[in-house]
């Protein structure tokens, strides 16, 4: 990764951190924007890969793989999506889907470093959910470590 990349993907990253902060933005709306984000960035790294007779690493492909004790499965209450569908904030969705958008654009961040980003944030939000034991924690602010 060249400087100009890594500045890109770092962009992205402080930009994605400041904004689910400053609008706490829950796990299950990030959750959503992430999967339309790695769909999108994935396909598109494909079609390049497919033009260009190359083949692209499954780290790429793939989320990043969960240590097996916070991957367990959670055993209750089923959740209904339709409902919690309508329950998710859309304007709040279209600001940090904006923001990434914005940040992708405005360094011009290759497309597989937004994809690692995405992919790392991914993994978090992965954890996260598999913890979930109500759907109160589904519309809790992702939790992200100071570090970040």
């Amino acid at each position: 990764m060249s400087d100009t990349d890594a500045a890109g993907a770092l962009f992205l990253q402080q930009q994605m951190v400041a904004i689910t902060r400053q609008l706490s933005i829950p796990l299950i709306e990030v959750s959503l924007v992430l999967q339309k984000y790695t769909k999108a960035l994935v396909g598109e790294l494909q079609i390049h890969a497919q033009q260009n007779g190359e083949e692209l690493p499954a780290e790429i492909l793939q989320p990043m793989p969960l240590e097996s004790s916070t991957a367990e499965e959670v055993e209750g209450a089923q959740i209904d999506p339709e409902r919690l569908l309508k329950m998710v904030d859309a304007d709040r969705m279209d600001i940090f889907d904006t923001v990434i958008r914005t940040a992708i654009n405005e360094h011009s961040t290759p497309l597989y470093d937004a994809l690692l980003v995405i992919r790392e944030w991914e993994r978090i939000a992965r954890i996260q959910l598999s913890n979930t034991s109500s759907v109160g924690q589904l519309f809790s602010p992702i939790e992200l470590s100071d570090g970040f």
